[in-house]
C-alpha cells in the first residue's frame, strides 16, 4: 500500500496539482470537526460553513468553500452530532450492503466455475445421460 500511496502523491504533483490542494482539503476537515466540537448538538447552522471556516482556517488561502467537501462532515458541522451519526450510519450501511453484494456475487462465480452451480441428473453428475433421455 505504501508504494501505491507514494505513486498517488507523485501523480498529484506531476499533474500540476500541488500538495497544497490536499493541505487545504484537510484544513476543511479540521475546521468542520472544530465546528462540530463548538456546537455539538445543533451544529453551526445550515449554510454557515463558509462563514465559520473563514474564522477557523489555519491554511492561508483565498478560498471560501460552502462545505467541507465531505458529506458526513457537512452534516456534522452544520447540523450537529445527531445528523453526523445518522449520515455515518446510512452511508456505512450502504457501503456494507454493497460489500455484501460484491462478496455474494464473487462467491456465486466461484461456485459456478467449480461446477457446483450446474444442473445435474439423479446421480449427481451433469451429462451422464444421453442427449435424448427424458425423465417424466
Amino acid at each position: 500500500l505504501i508504494p501505491l500511496a507514494l505513486g498517488g502523491l507523485l501523480g498529484i504533483v506531476r499533474l500540476g496539482r500541488s500538495l497544497n490542494s490536499m493541505k487545504i482539503r484537510f484544513d476543511y476537515f479540521r475546521a468542520a470537526l472544530e465546528m462540530m466540537k463548538n456546537n455539538l448538538l445543533t451544529g453551526s447552522g445550515w449554510g454557515e460553513f463558509m462563514n465559520d471556516y473563514l474564522l477557523l482556517k489555519d491554511v492561508v488561502n483565498d478560498e471560501s468553500p460552502h462545505s467541507p467537501h465531505n458529506l458526513i462532515l457537512t452534516f456534522g458541522s452544520q447540523c450537529g452530532i445527531g445528523a453526523f451519526l445518522i449520515s455515518l450510519l446510512l452511508l456505512g450501511s450502504l457501503a456494507a450492503a454493497g460489500g455484501f453484494l460484491l462478496y455474494r456475487k464473487s462467491r456465486e462465480k466461484t461456485e459456478d466455475s467449480s461446477g457446483t452451480g450446474k444442473e445435474s441428473g439423479p446421480s449427481g453428475s451433469a451429462g451422464e445421460y444421453p442427449a435424448g433421455y427424458y425423465t417424466p
